[in-house]
């Protein structure tokens, strides 16, 4: 990571599932550009933990996305603590992997009460909050899978196609009222999660599909979370900018001499 330079400083940011992957790089990301930074996320131990890495000022605290009511408190809490929120990151995602003809009903509910439920009722009631006071950032986090079929990832990819449309639509919505909605698509990203469902054919499947060559890493979306975040973006509302090494420019990539 490269030293801060106060980009938000004076700003309050709250990062659902913010204690490990990508969102805990977002808030470390955050914190070292002067940002006071909430991290929710359902294990209020590793959240806790998580806010007492960060140099700045934080929070730590348990929300579950699929409950307005754990939303509420945890906003209203964020801002009597901290202040008024500034920057949402809506990061809490999880992901089933399977046959679509297997797929259990439980499981898909599951996937998109999380990543896309779970992103509306947050934005919502942060979005709320800003439209009032005139002005906000919030950054959804996506995938490339927002726009690209994916095999054995269907509830995932499905919820994530939503989140797009969702983040469509709250920046039409809100932008008269100065709230700014985007989002980031990564592409695969050397994280807890897809350490976990990418086995070794899909992995080199990826990396001979990506023009860079690699998968990405948490901090280089941390990157593109803080321009969006900050006021760099400041006439930048309505678009899901891809992190992914160039993933979702092509096709196929031939080898030599094809």
């Amino acid at each position: 990571m490269s030293g801060g330079s106060g980009r938000l400083r004076g700003r309050t940011s709250l990062i659902t599932g913010g204690a490990s992957g990508l969102g805990l790089a977002i808030a470390r990301r955050f914190s070292e550009e002067g940002a006071a930074v909430a991290i929710a996320d359902l294990d209020e131990a590793r959240s806790l933990e998580a806010a007492g890495e960060l140099d700045g000022r934080a929070l730590g605290l348990a929300s579950d996305v699929r409950r307005p009511d754990q939303i509420e408190a945890a906003v209203e809490r964020v801002e009597r603590e901290l202040g008024p929120i500034d920057v949402l990151v809506t990061c809490a995602g999880i992901g089933v992997v399977g046959p679509i003809l297997e797929t259990r009903l439980e499981d898909w509910n599951r996937v998109l009460d999380v990543n896309l439920t779970g992103t509306f009722l947050t934005a919502q009631a942060v979005g709320r909050r800003m439209v009032e006071r005139g002005g906000g950032s919030i950054v959804m986090i996506g995938s490339i899978n927002s726009r690209r079929p994916v095999a054995l990832r269907n509830a995932y990819a499905v919820s994530k196609a939503g989140v797009l449309m969702l983040m469509w639509i709250m920046a039409m919505e809100l932008g008269r009222a100065g709230v700014r909605v985007n989002g980031l698509a990564p592409g695969p990203i050397d994280t807890p999660m897809t350490q976990a469902m990418h086995g070794e054919p899909t992995r080199r499947a990826y990396q001979e599909s990506i023009p860079l060559g690699r998968y990405g890493t948490p901090d280089e979306v941390a990157n593109a979370a803080l321009f969006l975040a900050s006021d760099e973006s400041s006439y930048v509302s309505g678009h899901m900018i891809d992190v992914d090494g160039g993933f979702d420019a092509v096709g196929m990539i031939l080898p030599e001499g094809a």
